[in-house]
This record gives C-alpha cells, sequence and structure tokens, in this order.
C-alpha cells in the first residue's frame, strides 16, 4: 500500500469515526431532553411519506417513516418505524439508536417534528392537570367553603 493511500485510509477512518460519535451524540442528546419533559404517554410523529407501485403499476402502497418517543422495554426512546399508511399494525417501531446509520441520517429530518410535537403533548397534559387541580380544590372534599 502506498504511503498516500495508507495516509487516506487512516484520514477516512479517523473522519468517519468522529461523524459516527456526533451521529450517536446527537440522538443520545435527543433522548436524553425528551426524557426530561416526563410526558406520560407515547407520542408518535409522521416525517416523510413515498408511494411503492408495483411492477405492473396495477396498485400501490403508501408508506410513511415516523419517529416516535414510546417506552420501549421499560425505558422511554427515541423510535424510528416505517409501515404502510392503511396498516397501523405495520409499523415496528424500534430504537433509533438500534438503526442502521442510514436510517439514523435520514430520521434527522424527523426530528424537529418529534420535538414538536413532544412540546405540544407536554402543553395539552399540562393543561389537563391545572383543569384537573382546580376542578379538585373546588371540590367539597377539598375542605374548602
Amino acid at each position: 500500500m502506498s504511503d498516500n493511500l495508507g495516509a487516506r485510509l487512516r484520514n477516512a477512518k479517523e473522519s468517519l469515526s468522529a461523524g459516527y460519535d456526533r451521529l450517536n451524540a446527537q440522538w443520545a442528546d435527543a433522548e436524553k431532553t425528551l426524557r426530561a419533559v416526563n410526558l406520560s404517554q407515547a407520542v408518535w410523529a409522521s416525517f416523510k411519506g413515498e408511494t411503492q407501485e408495483s411492477d405492473d403499476g396495477m396498485y400501490s402502497h403508501d408508506f410513511e417513516h415516523c419517529l416516535a418517543f414510546l417506552k420501549q422495554d421499560g425505558e422511554w426512546r427515541i423510535c424510528y418505524a416505517v409501515g404502510e399508511v392503511s396498516d397501523p399494525d405495520s409499523f415496528s417501531p424500534r430504537p433509533v439508536m438500534d438503526c442502521s446509520v442510514e436510517i439514523r441520517m435520514m430520521a434527522l429530518d424527523g426530528l424537529p417534528k418529534l420535538l414538536e410535537t413532544v412540546v405540544e403533548k407536554a402543553e395539552v397534559e399540562s393543561s389537563k392537570i391545572e383543569v384537573a387541580l382546580g376542578a379538585a380544590a373546588e371540590s367539597p372534599a377539598s375542605g374548602r367553603d
């Protein structure tokens, strides 16, 4: 192996390793941020749709790529799923960090949408809690007259 090729190989390895580390850190930071919100229910956000047609053009299927923040194996995780729009059971979420590099890179496009959806869900949940607490404070059982 020539010295030039060896140097290029080392540089490519270092660059690729640094890129993987940054990609993994991005997802780990996002999970940590969302866990801190302390939601009580799963949140789904669709971020990419596509249509696949049969070779003969007789039929087509619509697919959605989604990110979800949900409890997976007892832990709140950001998960990725792709499935057929007309078949909700076709979506099988798995933690983004367990997905291929290609999926982790593609799914970054959906992260802002997931974050926005989590914020909206947290705001709604917070409002519901406030209403419930207000109703409880006004009930005869609260001891206030």
